[in-house]
């Protein structure tokens, strides 16, 4: 499945705000901003949510990001809105650190960065094994926020190649590192469909081994 042309708008009344209204002083601008940022959130929640039911993941599906509706995400969010990449990474430009995202990283157990903490033997930070549950959650998190960012441009390979490029810098468990890696593949060379049918079926099988 590909990109998403037409969004869908959970706050209906903001829409035809956003699309149409031009902001005349800084105020307005801000207002125009948040509406932006809000329905930018829910669409990309909306996603997750339907690809987290997809696996099978029902209540992370319905929990996801909801701290970025906490006033130090949600308006770092609002008062640096670009549309096309991460607010926070304007904030991190600005700041030299993004507050928002360090509130957000310890609050999201999708998030690998949550996961990163000093080895058992002394020998540094490293990643810990993340429960696989919370990397089916980071895939269908990945892929809605390629959807989101991308838009009508969006392809399947989108995903991998965003990963592909950040690897270097990752601190991540080999373990988390090789599931994702190998969901992000299928979506690339396999399409979605498949790529969503292994990661239930690595759900179900780690439910049969309980």
């Amino acid at each position: 499945m590909h990109g998403n042309a037409r969004r869908p708008a959970p706050f209906l009344f903001a829409l035809p705000v956003v699309e149409y209204y031009q902001s005349k002083t800084a105020e307005e601008d801000l207002i125009l901003k948040w509406l932006e940022h809000l329905r930018t959130v829910q669409h990309h929640r909306f996603l997750v949510l339907r690809h987290c039911w997809r696996v099978g993941l029902y209540r992370q599906g319905l929990t996801h990001d909801l701290s970025k509706f906490s006033p130090v995400e949600f308006w770092t969010g609002a008062r640096y809105y670009q549309g096309n990449r991460s607010p926070n990474e304007i904030e991190r430009r600005e700041k030299g650190y993004s507050a928002a995202w360090l509130h957000h990283k310890g609050r999201n157990r999708h998030h690998l960065e949550y996961w990163i903490d000093y080895a058992a033997d002394g020998s540094g930070m490293c990643g810990m094994k993340m429960p696989l549950k919370y990397v089916l959650e980071m895939f269908c998190d990945r892929v809605a926020a390629s959807k989101t960012y991308r838009g009508a441009v969006y392809r399947d390979s989108d995903p991998y190649d965003y990963y592909a490029r950040s690897i270097d810098h990752y601190i991540i468990h080999p373990d988390t590192a090789k599931t994702l890696e190998y969901l992000l593949r299928t979506l690339r060379d396999e399409g979605e469909d498949k790529a969503f049918q292994e990661a239930r079926r690595m759900l179900r099988e780690e439910k049969h081994k309980r």
